[in-house]
């Protein structure tokens, strides 16, 4: 339906949500990544990278709203 496999549908959808949280929240990368089912921070920031093109350290410092 979606032109997409489940799965990446699926993975595009966390990382959306973990951009907001590291956009909108103070809270650490490693603690996003738990959230979103990741156990490694690492796999979380290889698969942020694959979706938003940064790593996202970077993509919150590139981006972050949170006072």
């Amino acid at each position: 339906v979606f032109g997409v496999s489940f799965y990446a549908y699926i993975k595009t959808q966390k990382m959306e949500s973990a951009a907001y949280m590291l956009e909108y929240t103070d809270k650490t990368v490693t603690d996003i990544a738990n959230e979103h089912g990741y156990d490694n921070s690492s796999k979380f920031a290889n698969a942020f990278r694959s979706v938003k093109g940064v790593s996202p350290v970077e993509y919150r410092a590139q981006n972050t709203k949170a006072q």
